[in-house]
């Protein structure tokens, strides 16, 4: 319960290592081997499906929030950089709508290492509330609020849609891989007897 709290006041969820090294590794082959932006090819691995995309704790997170029955991801993208590279400009992914509704989610995978030095991703919490276009988004440079998701290899966070988020400035030598997918509600939000039985 105080997860799910924690997310709808913050607007995401992070979960450090649950992936095993040795999918962390085959993904990392899978990413060299397609080096593009959208290896969505990976979706197919029977490993990568079971301990990424219905990861047990990413996963139950995602159908705490979404209900049961919602929609596994099917485009797979990577935003692979070589580093070192500049910030990204603050924005939110297109099609996001405003909405106290939750409908959708992003998940963000890290099968490597990626400290400060390789540009992680930053969020700003609370953001997913802020009514600002894009264009209103992109002359902010720093914001004090925002957090980096610098994260050991396995880890998975899960932000709302909305959510404003950027590449940070990377410093290190090297490619930085991190595989991005959507999940979506497929029905009204109800009671889940199953994870939240009736007293």
């Amino acid at each position: 319960d105080k997860q799910v709290l924690d997310f709808c006041y913050q607007g995401f969820l992070k979960f450090e290592s649950v992936v095993p090294d040795e999918v962390n590794r085959r993904t990392v082959e899978f990413c060299n081997e397609h080096a593009h932006g959208e290896p969505s090819g990976i979706l197919d691995q029977a490993w990568f499906d079971q301990y990424v995309i219905k990861n047990e704790q990413a996963a139950s997170a995602v159908r705490c929030l979404l209900s049961k029955n919602f929609q596994l991801p099917s485009i797979m993208s990577n935003h692979r950089n070589r580093c070192p590279w500049p910030a990204q400009n603050w924005h939110r992914d297109g099609g996001a709508i405003y909405t106290r509704q939750l409908n959708y989610l992003q998940g963000f995978y890290y099968p490597e290492d990626t400290p400060p030095e390789m540009g992680p991703t930053e969020v700003v919490p609370g953001s997913h509330f802020a009514r600002h276009k894009a264009t209103y988004m992109q002359h902010m440079r720093g914001i004090s609020s925002a957090i980096s998701t610098a994260a050991p290899a396995g880890t998975i966070f899960v932000t709302a849609y909305g959510i404003w988020h950027r590449r940070s400035k990377s410093t290190a030598s090297g490619i930085r891989n991190l595989l991005k997918y959507n999940y979506w509600r497929t029905a009204d939000p109800c009671r889940d007897w199953i994870i939240d039985p009736a007293f």
